[in-house]
């Protein structure tokens, strides 16, 4: 119930009769002449024992202006000035106590039972801590096993065994193979991992072989292609299988290639006769006396390196000279100062016509040599320089020999593809892969007609095509026939047709023999229709025949070439000869 009624009458009465707390002493707050200051609370008042709990219990105005002791352990309650006894009822609880293992903090550090007695900071496994011997310093979990002392110096439990790690493996440092016994994901079987750490303790960081095949996988930077197969590596086979695999690695999957010669290998539908030996494939030249089938050919130290079908006398054939196709046994001699075919000499009577090159003025037409009888040809047969003399007449519409001396007898230059000489005209190639006509007889072949002319290459590799060219009209390549030569590694001569402005072949290109090599020396080439036949010759020799067809085997005859775009060569020609 209010006590406001009850204290104006007590006070009515008796001015100092308030005590509500029961402690002796009247309320200051409600009596003039109180003196508790804290009438609700019987332990505070002026006779109270002054104790440090922030408080002023004696009524005097200040709070804790006594130093207190109660235990009197020489330690001031924590709770006063000065004071650090953070148990003041408990004389063996002070900051000068020992601690022990008591559940209690003896020495008022904060902390309960934290034993070190060898001070190595670690607390003894008595009381809680991990010090399995807290009297030596040199034990604790931090010290290093010495693995020659019979002590669990590092107290893991393991004595002169260090396994800190517990992953099976003593440490490297107690003559085991763990090298970081810390961890237990790095010991001698662990797997390595690309975090560039030596997990699997051989010394090399991020080497990733998974699958254990002795490569490292590409994604630590290796080049192990599949580090979770260990038929998969660059040492491996790569099977000719189909099976779309790469097995070694190489960035093509059913590409065997062994012996790295680039080269596939024949078992796999290649060209490599021998992978397991990088110098046997088709593209290398044969060696001699290597025991090896160099080349591919199925034939062991055969060395035909100019591929002219003769082998290196270093190899035991007859070629003396296998760097150059047209030095070998089966060639003949040309008079040209050069030994063709091996037999100390450049003389040769290549036509059979029993005169030599030396004499012969065309030692490829048997009917042509010294004292030969003249005949209605073309031809000087009997090499005195005159062409067709006391044959007379002969049926020709137009003169036989012609000199291409600034366009003479009718023939009419096409643009500039071509520079006078005074006995010949010489082409000068750009090289742009195109045809180009020189020039053209200004007569129509129109019945059984025979257009001859000596075609020489001066210069280039041989890739252009020169020759003899019948076009339906002076209007550039046109509809009709081509015949001419070409060189690579044989001279060859090409046989073909003119179509709507395209070359097309009429035989594959064939080595002919009795073609002249090289530059200087000239092929007289000839193309003839009879009846329904259109022949190629070449040194009279027929080289190709085929049915002509009867419009396009009309024509005018010209010179044309082919520039190769490889080839910017020239080429020459002189003594034509037309008949129609």
């Amino acid at each position: 119930m209010p006590l406001g009624p009850l204290l104006l009458l007590a006070c009515s009465t008796d001015p100092c009769a308030v005590d509500l707390d029961g402690d002796g002493f009247s309320s200051a707050a409600s009596c003039p002449v109180g003196s508790d200051c804290n009438d609700l609370d019987d332990a505070i008042h002026p006779d109270a024992l002054e104790i440090c709990d922030g408080v002023d219990n004696d009524c005097n105005g200040i709070a804790d202006e006594v130093i207190v002791d109660l235990d009197e352990d020489g330690h001031y309650a924590a709770g006063c000035p000065g004071g650090s006894d953070c148990n003041d009822d408990d004389d063996t609880v002070n900051p000068s106590a020992t601690e022990i293992c008591n559940a209690v903090d003896d020495d008022c550090n904060g902390k309960v039972d934290d034993v070190d007695d060898d001070g190595d900071g670690y607390a003894a496994i008595a009381c809680g801590g991990e010090d399995c011997d807290d009297l030596d310093p040199l034990i604790s979990p931090e010290a290093t096993e010495n693995c020659f002392d019979g002590v669990d110096n590092d107290c893991n439990g393991s004595t002169d065994r260090d396994d800190a790690d517990f992953d099976g493996h003593l440490s490297a440092a107690c003559g085991g193979s763990d090298c970081d016994d810390a961890d237990d994901t790095t010991h001698p079987d662990a797997e390595e991992q690309c975090d560039e750490l030596d997990h699997d303790c051989d010394g090399d960081t991020g080497d990733l072989d998974a699958d254990g095949d002795g490569f490292t996988a590409e994604s630590c930077g290796g080049d192990d292609c599949d580090d979770d197969d260990d038929a998969i590596h660059p040492d491996a086979d790569d099977f000719c299988n189909d099976d779309g695999v790469d097995n070694n690695c190489d960035g093509r999957a059913d590409f065997q290639d062994n012996d790295g010669d680039g080269t596939v290998a024949a078992e796999c539908g290649g060209a490599d006769c021998d992978d397991l030996d990088p110098t046997s494939n088709v593209n290398f030249d044969e060696i001699c006396g290597d025991g090896a089938d160099n080349d591919c050919n199925g034939t062991v130290d055969d060395a035909d390196i100019d591929r002219d079908g003769d082998d290196d006398v270093a190899c035991g054939g007859a070629d003396c000279d296998d760097l150059d196709p047209q030095i070998h046994a089966s060639l003949s001699e040309f008079c040209d100062g050069v030994d063709r075919n091996c037999d100390l000499d450049d003389v040769d009577d290549r036509d059979g016509d029993g005169v030599d090159c030396n004499s012969d003025c065309n030692d490829a037409l048997v009917t042509v040599y010294p004292g030969a009888t003249e005949t209605c040809d073309g031809v000087d047969n009997d090499c005195d320089l005159l062409f067709d003399e006391g044959s007379l007449p002969c049926d020709q519409a137009l003169p036989g020999i012609m000199d291409l001396d600034a366009g003479s007898f009718g023939w009419v230059p096409d643009e500039n593809g071509f520079q006078d000489g005074p006995d010949d005209i010489e082409h000068v190639g750009d090289g742009d892969d195109a045809w180009d006509i020189l020039v053209y007889e200004d007569h129509y072949l129109s019945g059984e007609w025979r257009f001859d002319a000596d075609v020489t290459r001066t210069a280039g590799d041989g890739g252009s095509i020169i020759g003899l060219y019948v076009s339906r009209d002076t209007q550039g390549l046109t509809d009709g026939y081509f015949f001419g030569i070409s060189e690579d590694t044989k001279v060859r001569w090409n046989a073909g047709r003119i179509e709507a402005g395209v070359y097309v072949p009429l035989t594959d290109a064939s080595f002919a023999p009795y073609l002249m090599p090289g530059t200087d020396l000239p092929n007289r080439l000839s193309m003839e229709v009879s009846g329904s036949t259109i022949a190629f010759r070449v040194e009279g020799v027929t080289a190709f025949t085929t049915t002509v067809d009867v419009d396009v085997g009309r024509g005018y005859p010209a010179l044309a070439v082919f520039d190769a775009a490889k080839d910017p060569g020239s080429a020459a020609f002189d003594d034509l000869y037309v008949t129609d």
